[in-house]
């Protein structure tokens, strides 16, 4: 035990020193390209196409899990493999919907769809739908499409596919589909794979917004003919068996499949929402791979590599205290900082998650490894004095305040902020819920929360970050809209150069810190458990996890 505490401890300093790399070594995932059909990817490779290149995620120490299959004759693969998802139920298998903003319905996505673009995870970008792509001046783009990809309905994917898929995702007003398609001003089929774009204004990151599996291309004639079952219709290399909303979702290889061929033939991803049960079901073979064993079980697994491989994850996002800005209360400048000065962060990591936590140290709300984060922006402090002193300027007067969260670490950590908060006065009630229900109730058109214990969705380019705090964004929990920085983020969509890119990124960073509507409270190590022989599952930090190519080597 002491020498798995040893090596716990040991991984969670690396967690802490991981940004003072990743601010050294960001890579540039907005440098233009005006024509290419294969950008290169990391050490060289080619990937194949549908097939993403390998990539370590920062801080793992297991990435057998990453590893691609073994190859040979006498190498025997499980024909079905069971995953249990983290702490997110799937509510609908539909990226027009606005309930699906959590990572395991993206995991989802990636197996039941394709995108015009795929992200190496480096600042390039490969060829995926499309064989490849011109634009002269970062606002009209041309997508030149593959003529060999057909839907899981046997439809021949086209141009027309593409055009309606980007007007019906921008109609899903609160979707991240909405999100990443809102910048298309026009869309125009050329001819049956020729695709003409053309943004409202000049965008270097759309290339990033056509690689996210929200961009899933659908089929028009499955969605009109069946509402409910049409949008799991796509191109990728599964397709659904069966689904049951918060429940299981049971996928086949699809044998039709136009990229790289998946070994596993049938996958299931469950939820469960009791920890000790995910355990027990990985101990005696119900499910081989689990994305949320809880932090004191993982020993368990660790102790046990005969069987077992743990594969420790850092979250690229950050566990944060949200405000909404349109509350009376929730939204004064003086309450949120007397919350913020009243909560003790490390305490709270440790009641979360234990050693798979750590304290949030900086005063930037910003992903752990994504680019430009400003280091010099302070936290604030913990000061019960001071926390008193702006409470009592603030409007409020002993009124329950309700914090909505989701999740079991956030529920532990929303229970630890309660009784933090007691102690200077603050009388907060948690309103718990699934994932699904609390992204319905924050949404941007609808908002009915006060404070939220959420998960805040940021990738690794610094451009992503406008889904949390551009008016009207599917991330934007709380109601943030500062013209100023609105303005900004408007004015680097056109912004090449990276010197200047990092400055307006940095200012951003400023502004919101003097207003701030967010507090990060602690960062999620996760411990991924899979069963010995495990591999093939694609794994970068911003959590959009690829679980294509998942095998199971059964003479491991």
């Amino acid at each position: 035990m002491k020498k798995n505490r040893k090596v716990i401890a040991i991984i969670i300093a690396v967690l802490l020193c991981l940004p003072l790399l990743a601010s050294c070594g960001s890579s540039d995932t907005s440098s233009g390209t005006t024509s290419t059909s294969a950008s290169p990817a990391p050490g060289g490779q080619s990937p194949s196409p549908g097939t993403p290149a390998p990539v370590t995620t920062p801080g793992g120490t297991g990435t057998d899990m990453q590893a691609a299959a073994p190859v040979g004759d006498d190498v025997r693969y499980a024909s079905h493999i069971d995953m249990i998802n983290d702490n997110n139920p799937i509510a609908v298998l539909n990226p027009f919907s606005s309930a699906t903003s959590n990572s395991v319905s993206n995991w989802a996505f990636r197996l039941m769809f394709d995108s015009l673009t795929w992200n190496n995870h480096d600042g390039t970008y490969v060829a995926n739908l499309a064989t490849r792509w011109d634009t002269s001046d970062f606002q009209t783009y041309t997508f030149y499409l593959r003529d060999d990809v057909y839907f899981h309905n046997g439809d021949k994917m086209t141009a027309d596919d593409v055009v309606w898929t980007a007007i019906a995702s921008r109609e899903g007003v609160g979707s991240q589909a909405s999100d990443m398609w809102r910048p298309v001003e026009s869309i125009t089929a050329i001819d049956d794979y020729t695709v003409e774009i053309v943004l409202s204004t000049v965008n270097v990151d759309f290339l990033h917004n056509m690689s996210m599996p929200m961009s899933a291309i659908l089929n028009q004639r499955a969605i009109e003919a069946d509402a409910e079952k049409g949008p799991w219709i796509g191109t990728g290399a599964f397709y659904v068996t069966d689904f049951a909303t918060g429940d299981f979702a049971s996928f086949a290889r699809n044998d039709n499949y136009w990229g790289e061929p998946p070994i596993t033939e049938t996958l299931t991803m469950r939820f469960v929402p009791e920890m000790s049960t995910r355990t027990i079901m990985m101990q005696n073979g119900e499910s081989q791979v689990c994305f949320g064993i809880s932090s004191e079980d993982l020993v368990l697994f660790e102790e046990d590599t005969e069987n077992f491989s743990v594969f420790p994850t850092v979250f690229n996002n950050p566990n944060t205290l949200n405000f909404n800005m349109d509350d009376p209360i929730a939204g004064d400048y003086n309450f949120r900082m007397a919350v913020a000065s009243a909560i003790d962060r490390a305490e709270i990591s440790i009641v979360a998650a234990g050693n798979w936590a750590a304290p949030e140290t900086e005063g930037t709300m910003w992903g752990f490894e994504s680019e430009f984060r400003n280091r010099n922006i302070p936290i604030v402090p913990y000061d019960l004095d001071a926390a008193r002193a702006y409470l009592e300027a603030s409007p409020y007067n002993g009124e329950e305040i309700v914090l909505s969260t989701a999740i079991i670490t956030n529920v532990k950590a929303s229970e630890a902020i309660q009784d933090q908060l007691s102690r200077i006065g603050i009388n907060i009630v948690i309103d718990q819920m699934d994932s699904p229900s609390l992204a319905a109730i924050s949404s941007w058109a609808d908002n009915r929360t006060q404070v939220q214990m959420f998960v805040s969705a940021m990738q690794v380019p610094a451009s992503t970050s406008r889904n949390i705090y551009y008016p009207g964004a599917a991330n934007n929990r709380t109601m943030y809209n500062n013209p100023e920085v609105t303005a900004l983020y408007d004015e680097v969509t056109s912004v090449t150069d990276r010197a200047e890119r990092e400055r307006i990124f940095m200012r951003i960073q400023e502004i919101i810190a003097e207003d701030p509507p967010i507090f990060n409270v602690f960062w999620r190590l996760n411990g991924i458990v899979g069963a010995k022989g495990i591999g093939g599952m694609f794994m970068p930090a911003d959590v959009y996890y690829d679980l294509r190519y998942i095998y199971w080597n059964l003479d491991a």
